[in-house]
């Protein structure tokens, strides 16, 4: 997506100087082979270049450096600024009708284009399209220029059926335009190399995208087989183009960990985008990083982590298409591990925002069980309810707990006007009814005593297996092996054990990690990070937490402790 959204630019800049080379000085094509330079790879040295470009004495290529301009702070995120520029660019070139400046013109027509996509403003992204086609029509010329600008709004028109949720047909559009583009007869365009490998790339990562996004609802795997195929041919053909784009691998892994994620091959996707673990506060990636890592650590329930990358991807300050898109999930997600966590200020807090962000794109015709994930409305409609529901009952709560405070001090005060015993009874009664109201009799689970014991024996039998040390190992997994349910096996542990399920394997496994201390004076010189994943957790820092809150102390005092 981030090759296709440059390709016009990085294309049309040595076309545009033989254009204008009457009046281009030797500074001027220095300008332009930096700007082409740092086109994909640097924005802020794009505008540094771009500004000496708009200083020339060439009005054609003032105005292309306004092109550039406006590129680097979409590569930004700057949307509004890219905005006012490129309509700046328009309005000053209404009555221009050279050459040259109808290609400015084109230029600033794709840029609002890609602002508008990203926006999810598809009505007006097509209009823009549709503008674009009338001044490309208008040059009449059967050159490397105008071939591509055909082939590439019929690329774009192809992206809005395919945001649109018309995957299949936008298929069928991209394979038509690679096949185009691929045997097109005119010879200039494969003599740029870098620029014709650019393009085959952004229409097979874009053939890709369509086969992932007809998966929903856990069907249709072989679509996934389909998207693998198309990512590793456009991956293939990216490493031709020189210099090679340094995070094309990273690109290329982000969308091998969507593609396992949809498998629900949790460790594994996560072991991919490990690979680029060091998040640079630079790179543009990020937000896919954290998003990723937030719906991972979701889906195998390590809430800590799940919460973390969820709300760095929020607070990232860079602002992406991915972020508008994946906003819904990351809110939705941390309403749901907070909900879980029983703090309802913030799980109403997320769910509210998460609603909020599904009615505006419901706005901007996007139906939201298109999303990633199958994350539609009614999935965040449940969890806001069951929030509501929850909060609802914290104030009832609070309300009787008020109402007995207020009851007692009335009384206090009754107490002092009035005969000692009579009051005492009537406190008494109202007491207890308060009681029975805030605090019901809890139904216990009735299980079978010899069942009890023959799950007992097997959990037994678990803990000299260790298989508790594997990091996908939950209460749905030992279930399953205990032949039972989860709600029978969380009561025995919690009646048997004297703790819930995650002390009790929390526990396991830090015992299990001690005594290994003890006899392994290798095992003492490991990374924190080390051990925790030695015995099944994926997060150093949720690690730390579970065994100080069982030992009194941090794994690192503890180390330092037996040296």
């Amino acid at each position: 997506m981030k090759f296709k959204r440059s390709l016009l630019y990085s294309l049309q800049i040595f076309f545009i100087s033989f254009l204008c080379s009457s009046q281009t000085t030797d500074s001027n094509l220095k300008d332009i082979k930096k700007i082409s330079l740092f086109s994909n790879t640097n924005s802020d040295s794009l505008i540094y270049y771009s500004l000496r470009l708009i200083r020339s004495k060439d009005k054609c290529l003032i105005f292309k450096g306004m092109i550039h301009k406006a590129k680097a702070y979409y590569q930004k995120g700057e949307y509004l600024i890219a905005e006012k520029i490129s309509l700046d660019i328009l309005d000053k070139l209404k009555k221009e009708d050279t050459k040259c400046h109808y290609i400015n013109k084109i230029d600033a027509y794709n840029r609002l284009f890609w602002i508008k996509k990203n926006q999810y403003k598809l009505e007006e992204a097509f209009d823009l399209l549709i503008r674009r086609l009338g001044i490309v029509n208008k040059l009449k010329d059967n050159n490397l220029y105008y071939f591509r600008n055909k082939v590439s709004i019929k690329f774009n028109m192809a992206s809005i059926k395919s945001d649109l949720g018309f995957h299949k047909e936008a298929i069928i559009i991209y394979k038509e335009v690679y096949k185009e583009y691929s045997n097109t007869s005119i010879n200039l365009l494969k003599s740029k190399k870098q620029s014709y490998f650019l393009f085959q790339t952004s229409v097979l990562n874009s053939i890709g995208n369509s086969y992932y996004k007809l998966v929903t609802n856990n069907t249709h795997y072989n679509y996934l087989d389909s998207a693998s195929t198309y990512f590793l041919k456009a991956f293939q053909i990216a490493k031709k183009i020189k210099p090679l784009h340094k995070q094309s691998e990273m690109i290329y892994d982000l969308r091998r960990s969507r593609i396992l994620l949809k498998k629900e091959d949790y460790r594994a996707s996560l072991n991919v985008i490990n690979k680029h673990s060091v998040i640079k506060k630079e790179l543009p990636f990020r937000q896919d990083l954290y998003f990723l890592k937030s719906v991972i650590y979701e889906k195998t329930n390590e809430r800590d982590s799940s919460i973390y990358y969820g709300m760095q991807y929020i607070n990232n300050d860079r602002k992406t298409s991915n972020e508008s898109k994946g906003k819904v999930i990351i809110y939705n997600i941390l309403a749901g591990q907070y909900n879980m966590a029983n703090e309802i200020d913030s799980a109403y807090k997320y769910s509210q925002l998460a609603v909020s962000e599904l009615k505006k794109h419901n706005k901007s015709n996007i139906n939201a069980s298109k999303y990633n994930y199958d994350y539609n409305f009614k999935k965040v409609k449940k969890v806001n309810e069951a929030i509501l529901k929850k909060e609802r009952k914290e104030r009832k709560n609070t309300i009787l707990y008020f109402s007995l405070a207020l009851l007692t001090l009335s009384i206090s005060l009754y107490f002092l006007l009035t005969g000692r015993k009579k009051i005492i009874r009537q406190y008494l009664l109202t007491k207890n009814h308060l009681e029975k109201v805030l605090n019901p009799i809890k139904k216990e689970y009735n299980i079978n005593g010899q069942l009890e014991i023959k799950i007992l024996e097997r959990i037994n039998k678990m803990e000299k297996t260790k298989i508790f040390l594997d990091s996908k190992f939950n209460l749905a997994i030992l279930a399953k092996k205990l032949k039972t349910n989860t709600s029978y096996l969380s009561k025995i542990i919690n009646k048997n054990k004297g703790k819930s399920y995650k002390k009790y394997i929390a526990e396991l496994r830090i015992n299990h990690l001690i005594e290994n201390l003890r006899i392994d004076q290798k095992l003492r010189k490991h990374t924190i990070k080390a051990l925790a994943e030695g015995i099944g957790y994926t997060n150093d820092s949720a690690f730390t937490r579970a065994f100080k809150k069982y030992k009194g102390i941090t794994p690192s005092e503890y180390l330092k402790s037996l040296k």
